[in-house]
């Protein structure tokens, strides 16, 4: 599976982190350049799969804090991630993240993946609530804030059991809402592993 951050993302990356500005002083023009790099992801997307991933890894950033509101979302991103899962339509293994704090989870839930992802612990709704909001498969369930971080291994086998009985276990990926720090002591890692196998045997 190949990681592509999503229009948002990419374009605030090619524009100094100014997209938002852009937006504010020149909407069309902005608008037309969203529309070129969600050409050239969809190629991306399309050809790593052509390349023999079994799909792609999408990072959907902008309904965070201090980004678009979720009527702008919807209008300005939302049509291009579609369009980069759509490209990526021929792989297995489709990934959804939507990143950020004080996201609205209901933009993503009808996204054409495989998995949705994101930070249950800090963001609602539950992952027991979102169960009955998609057709995804869930992935979650450790806040990468937290305990898994940062131990003890009492309160991750806590936050494996919890999400388990929050879904029942089904269409659920055990994971962490996003990417744990990269100091992340070894053991703290086998001890989510572990509760995980512990409690779904």
């Amino acid at each position: 599976t190949t990681t592509i951050f999503n229009v948002f993302a990419s374009a605030q990356k090619l524009c100094g982190r100014k997209l938002l500005e852009h937006l504010n002083e020149d909407r069309d023009a902005t608008v037309a350049g969203l529309a070129t790099v969600s050409r050239s992801l969809c190629t991306l997307a399309s050809e790593c799969i052509s390349a023999g991933a079994d799909g792609v890894f999408l990072a959907c950033s902008g309904n965070g804090v201090d980004e678009l509101s979720s009527d702008e979302y919807r209008q300005r991103i939302l049509p291009h991630d579609e369009a980069i899962l759509n490209a990526a339509g021929e792989g297995t293994f489709n990934f959804v993240h939507a990143h950020g704090d004080g996201i609205d989870l209901s933009l993503f839930v009808d996204l054409p993946g495989n998995c949705l992802n994101w930070n249950s612990r800090r963001n609602p709704p539950s992952m027991g609530e979102a169960a009955s909001m998609t057709k995804m498969c869930l992935v979650g369930g450790w806040d990468q804030t937290g305990a898994i971080g940062t131990g003890p291994v009492e309160d991750i086998a806590a936050e494996t059991r919890d999400v388990i009985e929050q879904t029942g276990g089904k269409r659920l990926l055990l994971g962490p809402g996003c990417t744990i720090p990269s100091d992340t002591p070894e053991p703290l890692i086998r001890a989510a592993v572990d509760s995980a196998r512990r409690e779904t045997s």
